[in-house]
């Protein structure tokens, strides 16, 4: 499981909050998703899907970051007609301007097992897809088994304990609000 690679994708174009950052980051856009229809119109112009941020862990080398597909020079056109799509409506875009790539090297095994926890979680709930070989992201056993610990937010209500598999047991889960953890 060398790299996985996640992209902020769900149904309704929504910007996803990814608690290891403790940031909102942008979704994908599908004009098909799409259901009213000024702004259908209005967005005809765009390509009929927009990358959303894509979420990075190599775990040979213990790096983990996000891109923003966008950034790439074949999408500086697409740049142009979101500027032109935001003028005529309001709010639909977050930003226009491509996000700057973040990447953290030496990563810990705890930040490495939050993340893919993290990632796998936006997967299975639907709000990313994945990118790539399907193995690549583990299930969410194959992540309790690697080493470290999965730091939760202090507000997830969802992610509250973590099984301590040695003494077959549950327990509080840990809680970080260090960006980046």
């Amino acid at each position: 499981m060398p790299v996985v690679t996640v992209e902020i994708a769900d149904e309704c174009n929504r910007s996803v909050m990814f608690h290891p950052l403790q940031q909102k980051l942008r979704g994908r856009w599908d004009s098909q998703n799409v259901s009213y229809k000024r702004a259908h119109q209005a967005l005809a112009r765009l390509p009929n899907v927009i990358p959303g941020i894509q979420i990075i862990v190599d775990t040979n080398r213990k790096t983990r970051g996000y891109f923003d597909p966008l950034s790439k020079p074949e999408h500086a056109g697409t740049i142009d007609l979101l500027k032109q799509a935001k003028e005529e409506i309001s709010g639909i875009t977050p930003g226009c301007n491509p996000w700057p790539a973040v990447k953290f090297d030496n990563s810990s095994d705890s930040d490495i097992k939050t993340w893919l926890y993290w990632m796998r979680r936006l997967v299975d709930n639907g709000q990313a897809i994945l990118i790539g070989d399907p193995a690549s992201l583990p299930s969410m056993e194959e992540i309790e088994s690697l080493k470290g610990d999965v730091f939760v937010g202090q507000f997830n209500t969802l992610a509250t304990r973590r099984f301590k598999k040695d003494e077959g047991k549950e327990e509080p889960a840990k809680t970080s609000s260090k960006a980046g953890a």
